[in-house]
């Protein structure tokens, strides 16, 4: 189920998540039951009209047999047979997932809200704050970004790649989600990518490249991605002319693979003002006119 877990994982930062079964198709949710993450609900009361999508009257009519049959009563467009298990519906919950994550990397400490519903302080890994953001849109910024500010040495982990890539651009801490570093394989255990996660722990990076100069650091980081997009371009033009199409865009988890970057690093280098051309590359990657036409890198 490649696109249920990003999805599960994005609905947990809403303030209501829900999902109903025809969200979740022919998916089996004992699994996610299991872990914590779903918890069944009563069945839903109103049905959605298949004509109009509105919410109508549920009633039990007998069919030309004599069996009870469920109908979704619509006054405009009249009945329509409504399948008792696209009633289902569940509640979904993101503490779960993050003690298991608290758990994984053994973060010592007590977790605490900082902002009630939006961000908490999880504890301590390698002597670094490990703070959580659940959500945080444009609206949110003047309630949290003056907390965050306060901690600017501690590793944020976030519920989704959108958020993180919301802060990155506004702070300089190590940031990482939760969606991108998770995955849910069924019959299995949730699969955390400790290694993945664990990169965020190291040393900062002037402690690594003192010699350097900041800016020369992120334009030799640009670089490195410029040249690997390029190389996908080429990859992805090559599978066009022989299977008929061009390669899905590499995530930012992968570029940070390829190229030996850390993720919030791949962040920050596709947001900087100055790398424009490697934002031409990771915007058009999709783009079939635009990789055909661009020159091979060999």
């Amino acid at each position: 189920m490649p696109a249920l877990w990003p999805s599960i994982v994005r609905i947990m930062t809403t303030d209501a998540p829900e999902y109903s079964a025809t969200f979740l198709g022919d998916r089996d949710p004992t699994e996610f039951e299991r872990l914590g993450l779903f918890v069944p609900h009563a069945p839903k009361e109103l049905a959605d009209c298949p004509e109009c999508r509105e919410d109508c009257e549920i009633r039990v009519l007998q069919d030309h047999l004599g069996n009870d049959v469920l109908f979704c009563i619509c006054p405009a467009c009249g009945p329509s047979r409504v399948a008792p298990s696209t009633l289902k519906r569940w509640s979904v919950y993101w503490e779960p997932l993050v003690e298991r994550v608290v758990a994984a990397l053994e973060i010592k400490g007590r977790m605490e809200p900082l902002v009630p519903g939006y961000l908490w302080n999880l504890g301590r890994k390698a002597r670094r704050e490990i703070l959580f953001v659940r959500r945080c849109l444009e609206e949110h910024f003047k309630m949290l970004l003056p907390v965050l500010t306060k901690h600017p040495k501690a590793v944020i982990m976030t519920l989704n790649s959108g958020t993180a890539e919301r802060l990155q651009i506004l702070l300089s801490n190590r940031i990482f989600s939760l969606e991108d570093t998770t995955r849910f394989d069924p019959g299995s255990e949730l699969v955390i990518d400790l290694e993945e996660i664990g990169a965020h722990f190291g040393p900062e990076e002037g402690e690594t490249a003192k010699a350097m100069p900041r800016r020369t650091v992120r334009v030799a980081k640009i670089e490195k991605l410029v040249g690997e997009l390029k190389e996908h371009y080429r990859r992805s033009k090559d599978h066009y002319y022989t299977a008929g199409d061009i390669l899905p865009r590499p995530t930012q988890v992968d570029l940070a693979r390829l190229t030996g970057l850390r993720q919030d690093d791949v962040s920050r280098c596709l947001h900087d003002r100055d790398a424009i051309i490697l934002q031409h590359l990771w915007k058009h990657a999709e783009v079939l006119d635009v990789v055909l036409n661009t020159p091979s890198t060999r």
